[in-house]
């Protein structure tokens, strides 16, 4: 191979960043800010001009401060590509005519999701009174506090009053104020989710949001009015799901005589959650919720569901439900912002759902028994999920993308195959997948369902299987398919497989309980050994400093029930070894072998010990 063979196979495998696919690589330059994304474009020959393609930018105001940039921008991007996203950051110092370009730049491309952080050191004169846009459908804008030591969210003032957006196809909005007051003119006839946050009630004026489903209103900051919150409630009657800050009903429940001359707002409610912001040592105000504020949110919606989290759990990250039974609720709801780890085992009761939403959340361990309820999970971060029950876990979820590791164990009989199925589609993500045979066992039984669904699983590593049942518990003599293992690892063919069978899991459970038992008995011989050896040191002492007879005699009542006593334990022991070298018998010859020693060792030092010259039993060295 000569010299310019060589270099250009160096230079094919360093230039492997051009084997990436164009969507990959777009995912890359999103991360970054487009002027970082453009300098990026010299690592490889085929990135020099993929920045004109991305679908995704990303405008941060320590980049440029002057429009020039967006101008030769847009001059060489490829416009016939639409923009999916846009997320714009500017200061006080970056100039209107920019982020106009830059707004007016996406509204043309058809921009479907804009994220506006602007930070603030003093006033500013902004273009975001008017936002309007037929394509937008998610809509996020942040207003911080830039003092060069960090951010903060005092004495920010702005030259506005008024955000008025204009967006038809608009499903999610999210707005955070800080401490600033503005009125929202929105027309959305399709918005779905509102997250609002501010020292202030959100000022809102609508055209109409009948689809309104979710809200999250955060209200802190001790400037807000009580009527000002009933009047937005006016506003949000067809909401369904609704999160509220604690602070926001304690505020209520200072104007009670409010909330009696108006009507109860919300008649779809299917939950209400409320939760703290403020810990106790920041309540300025000694206002507990009043019973009248929570009718008067839930009059109209008698069977949706209230959760709440007082401040003492406010900072609540680990939390185990075991041996519980829930009383009078149609629902069992698990709601809290910081919660990591749950358990919920053996909980029973007369509901048939469980709602669990906890975005921080990363271990589940479910264990239902024969119990069978349907599992509402909204954990956007879970990682964990470990399940067991007589019924298949009945799950449904808004998405868990970053399951990695599951563990199911389905046995009773009782499982379907289909729900089975149905399962594997919400876990498609996982990468260390823990079955029990059973419900291969099921599955096999059933080849026809799987051989219409797709593989669920493409980015399996590992897939291990164990059995729980024993082999006399089998009811239905039905082997592991080879169209089963295919199903499970076709889309991800280098994951290891492991399966044990019965048999090991009987030669792992009977080699276990034989090393746990040789090791009690073990204890229990060194125990007796050193109690003998006390009470023979005990009379010789006795006899060498020449007690009286009547001492010595002392220490020899009882005699016969010692005698007796030593037979029983003697007795015991013998059932003990015999029992030891019974599952022995059991074990497959290396096994047998690799445990002979320690048993008699442990038969010697027995045998030993009641061939002891004052042993005060009889040789039962024929038992064995």
């Amino acid at each position: 191979m000569d010299y310019k063979q060589v270099a250009k196979r160096m230079n094919d495998e360093i230039d492997r960043l051009s084997n990436l696919p164009d969507d990959l690589i777009h995912k890359i330059l999103s991360f970054v800010g487009i002027k970082r994304a453009i300098e990026l474009s010299a690592l490889s020959s085929r990135w020099r001009y993929i920045w004109t393609s991305m679908p995704h930018l990303n405008f941060f105001f320590k980049d440029f401060y002057t429009s020039n940039f967006v101008t030769h921008l847009v001059s060489r991007r490829n416009n016939l590509i639409e923009v999916f996203s846009i997320k714009l950051c500017f200061d006080e110092c970056s100039s209107k005519v920019f982020v106009e370009q830059v707004l007016k730049y996406a509204f043309s491309h058809n921009v479907q999701q804009l994220d506006i952080i602007w930070f603030d050191g003093g006033s500013i004169e902004s273009p975001l009174s008017l936002i309007r846009s037929e394509s937008l459908t998610h809509l996020s804008m942040i207003r911080k506090c830039f003092t060069g030591r960090g951010y903060c969210v005092e004495d920010v003032q702005g030259s506005f009053n008024v955000v008025n957006v204009v967006a038809p196809q608009l499903k999610n909005l999210t707005i955070d104020n800080g401490p600033e007051k503005y009125q929202y003119l929105i027309s959305a006839p399709r918005l779905v989710s509102l997250l609002y946050k501010g020292h202030h009630c959100l000022d809102l004026s609508t055209d109409g949001i009948s689809l309104l489903e979710k809200v999250d209103l955060c209200v802190c900051g001790g400037i807000a009015s009580a009527y000002k919150i009933v009047c937005l409630f006016q506003h949000l009657r067809s909401v369904k799901y609704l999160t509220l800050n604690l602070e926001i009903l304690e505020l209520l429940s200072s104007s009670v005589e409010l909330i009696l001359i108006n009507r109860p707002p919300f008649a779809n409610l299917k939950s209400l959650h409320i939760y703290p912001v403020e810990e106790l040592s920041e309540v300025r105000n000694d206002v507990e919720m009043s019973s009248e504020v929570k009718n008067y949110l839930l009059e109209n919606s008698p069977s949706a569901t209230f959760t709440m989290v007082s401040r003492e759990c406010a900072n609540l990250k680990n939390l185990t439900l075991k041996s519980c039974k829930v009383i009078g609720l149609n629902g069992l709801n698990i709601r809290h912002p910081l919660l990591s780890n749950l358990t919920v085992e053996d909980v029973q009761g007369s509901f048939n759902v469980v709602n669990v939403v906890a975005p921080q959340l990363k271990n589940l361990t479910i264990d239902n028994g024969p119990e069978k309820y349907q599992y509402l999970i909204s954990a956007p971060r879970l990682v964990s999920l470990l399940y067991k029950g007589h019924h298949c876990l009945d799950l449904s979820t808004d998405g868990i993308s970053l399951l990695e590791k599951v563990d199911l164990c389905v046995c009773g009989g009782i499982a379907s195959a289909y729900k089975i199925v149905c399962l594997f589609q919400h876990l498609r993500s996982v990468k260390y997948l823990t079955l029990n045979l059973e419900i291969l066992e099921l599955l096999s039984s059933s080849v026809e369902l799987i051989l219409i669904n797709r593989p669920p699983f493409a980015n399996l590593k590992s897939l291990h299987i164990y059995p729980v049942e024993e082999l006399s518990e089998v009811r239905n003599d039905v082997e592991m398919s080879s169209e089963v293992k295919n199903y499970l690892l076709e889309n991800s063919p280098s994951a290891t497989f492991t399966m044990v069978s019965r048999e090991e899991s009987r030669v792992r459970k009977d080699t276990k309980l034989a090393q746990n038992q040789m090791a009690s008995l073990q204890l229990m011989l060194e125990h007796e050994k050193t109690k003998m050896e006390n009470q023979i040191t005990q009379v010789e002492n006795l006899l060498q400093i020449g007690e009286r007879m009547t001492h010595v005699n002392r220490c020899w009542e009882g005699l016969s029930d010692r005698i007796e006593q030593g037979k029983q334990k003697t007795d015991d022991i013998i059932a003990q070894l015999r029992n030891i070298k019974k599952l022995m018998t059991k074990l497959p010859a290396s096994k047998r072998a690799e445990m002979e020693p320690c048993f008699s060792s442990l038969a010697h030092s027995f045998l030993l010990s009641e061939s002891h010259p004052n042993a005060i039993v009889s040789n039962p060295v024929a038992q064995l």
